[in-house]
């Protein structure tokens, strides 16, 4: 997957990110994914973010990407990110915040977190959450 593309998926799939992101998951999803993007989701996750950040969660998301795509799906799974972020945090299925990211992520959220990204910070929550990102694709959860 790299720069809008549209993969709907049941199953098992293991897409790769343009802007440094590399994730498999296992679910049901329709995504058009470009430069920016908008998505919520539900799930339990325990991410590392770094200039080449690692995470895993399992959830149920919904995601919306700025560059006029849209993508729905339920899924498990384990993406690396590598573009701005230092954030190693894990999430417990009930927490919520909801930040807006920009390049250098800029979030406000509800939950119990302390971020730290690499263009300047690092957070870690168990929460939920949905930020929209401009720039980097990543992904807010709920979890």
């Amino acid at each position: 997957m790299i720069h809008s593309n549209v993969s709907p998926n049941q199953y098992k799939s293991t897409p790769i990110w343009t802007h440094s992101n590399v994730f498999s998951y296992e679910c049901k999803c329709s995504p058009i994914w470009a430069h920016s993007n908008v998505f919520t989701d539900q799930c339990n996750f325990s991410p590392v973010w770094a200039h080449s950040n690692v995470f895993t969660l399992q959830c149920k998301f919904s995601p919306v990407w700025a560059h006029s795509n849209v993508s729905t799906h339920l899924c498990k799974l384990s993406p690396i990110w590598t573009h701005s972020n230092v954030s190693p945090h894990q999430c417990k299925s009930q927490c919520k915040f909801s930040p807006v990211w920009v390049h250098s992520n800029v979030s406000t959220h509800q939950c119990k977190l302390s971020p730290v990204w690499a263009h300047s910070k690092v957070f870690t929550d168990q929460c939920k959450f949905s930020p929209v990102w401009t720039y980097s694709n990543l992904s807010p959860h709920q979890c």
